[in-house]
């Protein structure tokens, strides 16, 4: 693997890093989970999936189709070969940015369980977010427990069983095993 100090930790973090992208960009389609999944193959020294050569392909389609547009049509043109749509709600990034928030208070939600596996719902909603605050800061200071339950549970339909059994047959292939 890539640079810098390997043990199993740092091979989980880069297993879960790719596991969480693949998962992600198969439920979302945001390429910027797909582009970290590719340079996360490139700095680790992994074989980059087929499905990244697939979307690489597509963009090349799109990208060398359409070469005899004017100039103000070349960015639109790009943003959208590469899978950026300029339409609806939220941009990728933005969409990146709400789902690893759903990551930490799945997260947060499963340690409070995890601590406290008597306390009522309500109460581990309550911890979580406690702990969301001080391990993030004020951005979830807001945060009431009815959207960290909907946030739980979007996250995990991220995780559907035949995906996951999908990307982690996927992992065996490009992973050595540790």
């Amino acid at each position: 693997m890539g640079k810098g100090k390997k043990n199993k930790n740092y091979f989980h973090n880069v297993a879960a890093g790719y596991f969480f992208n693949c998962l992600y960009y198969k439920k979302t389609n945001n390429p910027l989970a797909l582009w970290s999944v590719y340079r996360l193959c490139r700095e680790e020294n992994i074989a980059i999936p087929e499905w990244v050569y697939e979307y690489f392909d597509k963009c090349a389609d799109k990208l060398l189709t359409d070469n005899d547009l004017p100039g103000d049509k070349v960015a639109p043109l790009c943003s959208e070969a590469l899978g950026f749509k300029s339409l609806g709600p939220g941009t990728p990034w933005k969409e990146v940015k709400k789902e690893i928030r759903k990551s930490k208070a799945h997260r947060a939600v499963k340690d409070a369980e995890k601590a406290s596996p008597k306390n009522f719902r309500y109460e581990i909603l309550e911890d979580a977010i406690k702990r969301l605050v001080d391990d993030f800061g004020p951005a979830f200071e807001e945060t009431d427990t009815g959207t960290i339950n909907r946030w739980i549970r979007d996250y995990e339909e991220t995780f559907d069983p035949k995906e996951v059994k999908a990307v982690l047959d996927e992992m065996r292939e490009l992973f050595p095993k540790v």
